[in-house]
């Protein structure tokens, strides 16, 4: 038992030093990490005309959009120009979910690359497609896409 004690001491000791370094010139909490600026978009709502079946091109359906972007800053945040504009952002997931698709993935993977392209800053992106009322026989709910991507 005591050597039991004695080895997890040591290993207590180890993975302590090893976690954290031990304070000196070389170790700045303050500057060791950068900080996580994350920007929601939730429970976007749109009428769509998206999907592989002849009456979702023609009638069209309900969707939502639920979007997380990430990005890293150590500074602090005081001009639009620093961060993600959400009001930017709203307007490309609208232009975007104007234009049919026969796939949730592609409009996805569309949205994506299409915020990276305007906000290179962004370092991940996490979107998710809801389609309120998918033309499934005898199905009660909803189906969803989700696309995530590191930069």
């Amino acid at each position: 038992m005591v050597e039991l004690l004695n080895c997890l001491h040591a290993y207590e000791i180890a993975y302590c030093s090893f976690v954290k370094p031990a304070a000196g010139p070389l170790w700045n909490p303050e500057s060791s990490h950068m900080g996580e600026i994350t920007i929601e978009l939730k429970d976007l709502q749109f009428y769509s005309f998206h999907g592989l079946y002849e009456e979702e091109k023609l009638a069209g359906g309900e969707f939502v959009v639920n979007l997380s972007v990430k990005l890293y800053e150590n500074n602090t945040i005081t001009s639009i120009e620093q961060t993600v504009n959400y009001a930017a952002l709203y307007s490309l997931v609208k232009e975007e979910m104007s234009q049919p698709r026969e796939l949730l993935e592609t409009l996805a993977q569309s949205i994506a690359a299409k915020i990276h392209n305007a906000y290179s800053s962004v370092k991940e992106i996490d979107i998710c497609i809801e389609k309120k009322n998918p033309p499934i026989t005898g199905f009660t709910g909803s189906v969803a896409v989700r696309w995530k991507r590191e930069y």
